[in-house]
């Protein structure tokens, strides 16, 4: 159940970094967003198609945050 929660505040956060991707605001929410996506890797069984969504989602929020070994370390 925690999982599904966190795949639902994962979605929620998600919708408002785009909206809102040109703000100087932005940081902390897609820092969040890493966050919850990086939880999902850790709380699901890694068979759960959704985990495979999470590592990309989670490299790409990394990209946009600048952390780009991180971001790599996620597409592999």
């Amino acid at each position: 159940k925690a999982a599904s929660q966190i795949a639902q505040v994962a979605t929620d956060l998600q919708k408002v970094v785009v909206k809102n991707k040109d703000s100087s605001d932005v940081a902390p929410i897609s820092a969040a967003l890493a966050g919850a996506y990086l939880m999902m890797t850790r709380l699901l069984p890694q068979e759960d198609p959704r985990v495979a969504g999470a590592h990309f989602n989670l490299g790409e929020t990394q990209f946009e945050l600048g952390k780009y070994e991180e971001a790599t370390a996620e597409y592999h």
